[in-house]
């Protein structure tokens, strides 16, 4: 089943835009995730690297909580090592399919310390249901690059719980 996602691109930049800015502070580790809190955005977020030095990242932040407080929107983002490619579109879209699931998202065209990555918005419960029960996932972007994450190489329900945890203690 397809789930068109509210597509946030002005968000998603933002959260991967300026992190080189944002003063983060680690708040322990839970699953083989490290639990880190962002003080500009009032946020929690969770990151591991994987085996291929892609980093992942899933969080949220006190303005996307605030829009749906019972079932708050949330962001994963993928850190893929080295520059974009030179031709990359810095609107691209990128789509992660989930098991079963669709979620569309925006290319960052910046890099972040040496990596260039993609951020999709999603409602918390549908992404985090995919997150928790689905073995894989693969991002593909507009141009054609594909990357497969194995999502069961980690407890990613404890570091989901972890976050949870730490974005309820902001308040």
């Amino acid at each position: 089943m397809k789930r068109l996602i509210l597509l946030a691109t002005c968000a998603a930049v933002t959260l991967v835009g300026a992190a080189s800015a944002q003063t983060i502070q680690p708040r322990g580790n839970a699953g083989g995730w490290g639990v880190f809190l962002n003080e500009a955005t009032n946020g929690c977020f969770i990151q591991r690297e994987t085996a291929e030095g892609i980093f992942l990242q899933i969080g949220t932040e006190a303005a996307l909580v605030e829009l749906t407080p019972d079932d708050p929107i949330g962001f994963l983002s993928i850190w893929i090592p080295g520059a974009a490619p030179e031709n990359a579109n810095p609107a691209e879209l990128v789509v992660m399919e989930i098991g079963p699931n669709t979620y569309f998202g925006a290319s960052a065209s910046g890099t972040r310390q040496g990596y260039h990555g993609a951020t999709v918005i999603a409602q918390g419960s549908e992404l985090g249901f995919d997150l928790r029960n689905r073995r894989n996932m693969t991002v593909i972007s507009s141009s054609g690059a594909r990357v497969d994450i194995r999502l069961n190489a980690s407890n990613i329900s404890e570091a989901l719980d972890a976050l949870g945890a730490c974005q309820s203690s902001l308040g």
